[in-house]
């Protein structure tokens, strides 16, 4: 996977102490996070009404292949996804970065764009089609049955 920064902007915080980055992810096409929210459209996960143990896996899946590819390209083990990394509304997702010793990308934001290959891109597909599909539509069907035995 190949990772560019397309854009990085210093914070203005005066605490010297801050030794942590923020990174805001655009994938093309071939991308986990791409592929993850095609699946999530396509199966319709938002008319669930209950919550979904496999699109958490499934979600879980995502953050652990980006995390990964960010490992490749930075100095830090220690990396999280947060739903408010950007903002506490949650309109920004991204990934902290800790312990950074790269001091250039210290107390900064940073947009970047992974770009996965076409091999990637199917693996993942694949894996969402053989190993996720059948497991999502098995939690439906018991969802279903257990909505008509309360009813």
């Amino acid at each position: 996977m190949k990772i560019t920064n397309t854009r990085t902007v210093k914070r203005n915080y005066p605490e010297k102490r801050i030794t942590g980055a923020k990174l805001y992810i655009d994938s093309n096409e071939h991308g986990a996070d791409s592929i993850i929210d095609e699946w999530f459209n396509k199966n319709e996960i938002w008319k669930l009404d209950f919550k979904c143990k496999t699109w958490s896996s499934v979600k879980r899946l995502g953050t652990k292949a980006v995390v990964a590819a960010l490992r490749e390209k930075f100095p830090t083990e220690k990396i999280s996804y947060s739903v408010n990394a950007g903002c506490s509304c949650g309109c920004s997702p991204g990934y902290n970065m800790k312990e950074l010793t790269d001091i250039d990308m210290n107390n900064s934001e940073n947009w970047i764009t992974l770009e996965a290959t076409e091999d990637e891109g199917d693996e993942l597909r694949e894996l969402l089609k053989t190993k996720f599909l059948p497991k999502l539509k098995k939690e439906i069907a018991d969802q279903k049955a257990l909505n008509i035995q309360i009813n």
